[in-house]
C-alpha cells in the first residue's frame, strides 16, 4: 500500500473528480495543516521574541529594509514598463 493509496482511502475530498497530482496535494495539505499550524503557533512567537529582544530590529534595520523594498519595487516597475512598450 503506497502513501497515495492510503490518502486515497482516507481522503476527505472526492478524488475521482480530480487529476492525481491535484488530489494528492489537497490530501497532503489536509493532513499536514494541523501539524504546520501547531508548529507555527509554537515556534513563530519564540522567533519573534528573539528578534524583538536582539538589536537587529532597530530603526536602522527597518530603514535598510525599507530602502531595499523601495529599490525592489522601483526595479519591478521599471521592468514592467520596459517590457510593456
Amino acid at each position: 500500500m503506497t502513501i497515495f493509496g492510503l490518502c486515497f482511502l482516507y481522503s476527505p475530498v472526492p478524488i475521482s473528480a480530480m487529476p492525481p497530482v491535484v488530489a494528492f496535494t489537497l490530501v497532503f495539505m489536509y493532513y499536514m495543516l494541523p501539524m504546520v499550524y501547531s508548529w507555527t503557533t509554537r515556534v513563530v512567537p519564540v522567533i519573534a521574541r528573539q528578534i524583538k529582544d536582539s538589536c537587529t530590529w532597530t530603526l536602522g534595520g527597518a530603514l535598510i529594509f525599507g530602502y531595499f523594498y523601495i529599490a525592489l519595487m522601483l526595479t519591478a516597475i521599471h521592468f514592467l514598463v520596459k517590457f510593456k512598450h
